[in-house]
């Protein structure tokens, strides 16, 4: 096979490749809104709801994740783990303790929590009321 040839072939598998893990990936969001009544309840339980507003990639991101949860008194989604991914937590209503490594703190109304990647963090409403946050984690291309 000439050199031509086969640039040509290496090219079109070159192509063919990167279409494949771009179909993979998914196709990205674009700018726009995601209203109240497209917000989907992706999980449930005993301890409450979590409402996803969106889930996939972006232009900047491999993936990411929107949404709130609503947690029910002395209860959490789940406990304390940790992923690729950073993530911000935003409390909006009620109080209970993060979890941030191998440490607790209180956590209350317009706190906010960053995690980096890998490191243990979560959220518990350890109170007698409803508490609500906002999350927001990705994970760079």
């Amino acid at each position: 096979m000439n050199r031509v040839a086969l640039k040509i072939v290496v090219a079109g598998l070159l192509l063919m490749t990167g279409y494949t893990v771009g179909q993979a990936q998914g196709k990205a969001v674009a700018s726009g809104i995601v209203s109240a009544e497209k917000t989907v309840v992706a999980a449930s339980g005993e301890w409450g709801a979590f409402h996803r507003h969106y889930e996939g990639p972006t232009s900047a991101t491999a993936d990411t994740l929107v949404g709130y949860a609503d947690l029910k008194p002395g209860t959490e989604n789940h406990p304390p783990h940790q992923h690729v991914e950073e993530e911000f937590l935003y409390l909006q209503e009620g109080s209970g303790t993060w979890t941030l490594g191998d440490k607790t703190y209180p956590a209350k109304a317009g706190d906010v929590l960053y995690t980096e990647p890998n490191i243990l963090h979560g959220l518990k409403n350890t109170s007698k009321e409803p508490l609500r946050f906002f999350v927001v984690k990705w994970r760079a291309r």
